[in-house]
């Protein structure tokens, strides 16, 4: 008996670049310092079946050329370069969701005398 499921690729399982792994963690700090963790979550979860199409989108709106006539080196990647190559990632989402739950549960259980929730 076969199977005729579809074959889906599983998540990727390699080390997230410095550059990349860099950008999630000062993303996943603001959410969590604006106290937006359940907003960004759930918007997480939604957008999680267009977030390859949002990459490939942002890709083709980039500027095309990555360096000048006569320079030898590409400049360094902007933020928006970083954002995109981390969102063609299959588990992108999953690792940015994780780092945001992570992030809240240390800000929960720290010890602070002024907080309002």
């Amino acid at each position: 008996m076969s199977n005729d499921l579809p074959q889906f690729a599983p998540a990727q399982t390699e080390e997230i670049p410095a550059d990349e792994s860099a950008l999630v963690e000062n993303l996943s700090r603001e959410i969590v310092d604006r106290r937006l963790t359940i907003p960004a979550l759930v918007a997480l979860e939604l957008g999680r079946p267009l977030s390859a199409i949002s990459a490939e989108a942002i890709d083709i709106l980039l500027p095309a050329p990555k360096t000048q006539p006569g320079e030898a080196e590409p400049k360094e990647p902007t933020r928006l370069e970083i954002l995109t190559r981390f969102l063609k990632r299959l588990d992108s989402l999953q690792y940015l969701s994780e780092r945001i739950e992570a992030l809240e549960r240390l800000r929960a259980s720290e010890p602070n005398q002024n907080r309002t929730d």
